[in-house]
Formats: structure tokens, sequence, C-alpha cells
């Protein structure tokens, strides 16, 4: 019972869902180990961001102004570089052995309007003591993720800290390029073997995936599919995609489903756009699409982690590059 009671805990202490965040992977028992490398290592390129936006920003008003900093403002505009970016990443407790889940819980952080599903809270029964037992977290509870409820809007005031949006995949994209560069500054991945970048995330449940894939994609994925149809030269030429969708511990959701849902939305998105221009696609004998499907090397890739009750979506350009999203074979290639 005890045991129980302290997972049930670990899992009602987690973030609410809807953030984006990073999913890494690890052998089997080094979790521990893998959540302190990773935010060491998301704390490098992270904060090397923002001090590359604050040094932007600085140019440009120094530009408008006339004036140039000394070097001496130039290094405490650095000292001074926000250093708590590992502070809002929170773990999420996935339920799976070999993965650790950090999700950003920094106001503004979101990146789509996340929808969230929120089920009934289940009834106290009575136990043979006489006592009334306490039930699970209502978000959080594995009998309740596949519900139907009233879905509303996961306000942004729900956020724990200060911040701005904050997108994984340009991070993650950093990280792989880091190892590209060399960058002996960089923190090493000794038990990090994979980090793949999450947009947003929402419940188990199909009537909560299907609104938040909508958002994800009609943000991520359609105007780069808009912008080669509006253009001549690559209209013979449209981007390609795939869907990669991987679960851990869920069974509810099947493959042919899931990719079925993904297809749909693409359509339905596609339609709207046509008839926003006063094109009737669906009279044409042939139906025109804003992307093509290339299984093996595709322009985008619609990445969908399943691992328990969580998932995670995102929209990654030129993923093949990223070798899997594997840390340690990347600087093996290198």
């Amino acid at each position: 019972m005890a045991k129980g009671k302290k997972f049930s805990q670990v899992r009602r202490n987690n973030p609410r869902r809807g953030f984006p965040g990073v999913l890494c992977f690890c052998e089997t028992g080094k979790e521990n180990k893998c959540e302190r490398e990773a935010k060491d290592i998301l704390q490098h390129y992270m904060t090397k961001e923002e001090r590359h936006i604050e040094t932007t920003s600085v140019d440009v008003s120094s530009q408008s102004s006339d004036k140039k900093l000394s070097l001496d403002e130039e290094i405490d505009m650095l000292k001074n570089a926000p250093k708590d970016n590992v502070s809002s990443l929170k773990v999420y407790d996935t339920g799976c052995r070999g993965t650790v889940f950090l999700m950003s819980t920094r106001k503004n952080s979101q990146l789509v309007d996340a929808i969230q599903s929120r089920a009934p809270k289940p009834t106290r029964v009575k136990t043979s003591d006489g006592k009334r037992s306490k039930p699970d977290d209502e978000d959080d509870s594995d009998e309740n993720d596949c519900h139907e409820s009233k879905k509303i809007k996961l306000s942004k005031n729900d956020q724990e800290s200060e911040g701005s949006e904050w997108d994984p995949v340009l991070t993650v994209a950093s990280i792989f390029q880091g190892i590209k560069d060399n960058d002996i500054h960089a923190p090493s991945s000794r038990f990090v073997t994979r980090m793949i970048p999450i947009q947003v995330t929402c419940h188990a449940a199909m009537d909560e995936i299907v609104p938040n894939m909508r958002e994800l994609l009609a943000k991520f994925f359609m105007p780069h599919g808009i912008s080669s149809a509006k253009s001549i030269e690559l209209k013979k030429k449209m981007p390609s995609f795939r869907i990669s969708y991987k679960r851990r511990c869920c069974d509810n959701l099947k493959t042919n489903d899931m990719i079925e849902s993904v297809a749909r939305i693409i359509e339905e998105l596609t339609d709207e756009y046509f008839e926003s221009i006063s094109i009737a696609r669906e009279n044409a004998e042939n139906k025109q699409n804003l992307f093509t499907v290339n299984l093996s090397d595709p322009d985008y890739t619609i990445l969908i982690e399943v691992c328990r009750t969580l998932v995670g979506m995102s929209v990654v350009k030129n993923a093949a590059a990223f070798n899997n999203f594997n840390l340690i074979v990347t600087k093996e290639k290198m």
C-alpha cells in the first residue's frame, strides 16, 4: 500500500499537461542521473539562446541611439543573463522506465492554446474499516484519462514563473548543432541517449489529442504548405511529410486510428485553406494537396510520443538530420 500511495503522490505532483518540454531517454535505473545531465545540457543551450537574443536587442537599441556599449558593459550584461532556466523545467513522471520528461512551466511558454479534458471527480468509496478512501487526482487518474468530458482551454495563469515563449525544437536543434560543431563548453551526454522536443502535451485520449493536434498543425505545419502553394516556383514540388508515432505502456491508442486522425486533420485544414481563397477543392477531378507523403526522407515529421497517459506532439523540419534524436550516435558520426 505504501508503494502505491507513493506512486500516486508523485503523479499528483506532476505539472499540468499542455506545456512544451523535452523527452529524454536513458538506461533503466539511470533516470535520476539522466535528469541532472539533461538539465545541465538544456541550461547551457537555453542560456546561450537568451544571451544571443539580449545581445541582438542591445545591438539594435545601441544602433538606434548611436551609442556603443563598452567591453565592460558587455561583460556585465553576459554575467547578469538569466541563469534559472532549468528551475522552470519540472519533471513529469511518465510512468515509463528509462524516460525523463522535462516540462516547461514558465509563464507564456505555451506554443499553442492547449485544450485539456477534465473528467468528473471519482466518488469516495467506503472501505471495510468504515473510512472513505481518498480518490486520485482527477487530471492524472488512469481510469478517467479516456472519459469524454467538457474541453477547456488551459489558462496561461496556471504556469508557475515568468518567461517567454519557448520552442524546444529550436533548443534541441542547437544541441545537435553543438555536437556537430564540437562545442567544448557544452556538457557531455553520458547518461542521456536521446532528446526529443515536444511542443504540446495532453492526455492519452483521442477527444483531447485531436483538438490539440489541430492547433499544433495549424501553427507549425500548414503555413509551410500554404507558402509553397503561393509560390509559382514551388508549385510542382510541394513539401513532404511523414507521421512518426510511438507508444509506451499504452494499449488504448491504436496506430492506424492515430495516423488516420492526423491525416483527416490535414485534409480538413487544407479544405479550409482552399475555401478561404474561394476554390472548391472537393469539386476538382484531382484534389490539390498542400503536402505530399514521403516515408523515407520527408521535409517535415509530425512526432507523436505516447508514454502511458501522457501524449507529446511536435513538428520537426528535416528530422533525419538528428539521427533519430540520438546524441550518442550523432557524436560518434562526428
